[in-house]
């Protein structure tokens, strides 16, 4: 773990994108 002050934002910017991304799989696995 580290104590940079950037360290919780790049962390917070990932997960979004992460469940960004999953969310958009799973409806367009939805619509098909």
């Amino acid at each position: 773990m580290s104590n940079r002050p950037g360290f919780t934002l790049v962390e917070a910017v990932a997960t979004l994108f992460v469940i960004t991304v999953a969310l958009l799989g799973t409806v367009t696995g939805f619509i098909k």
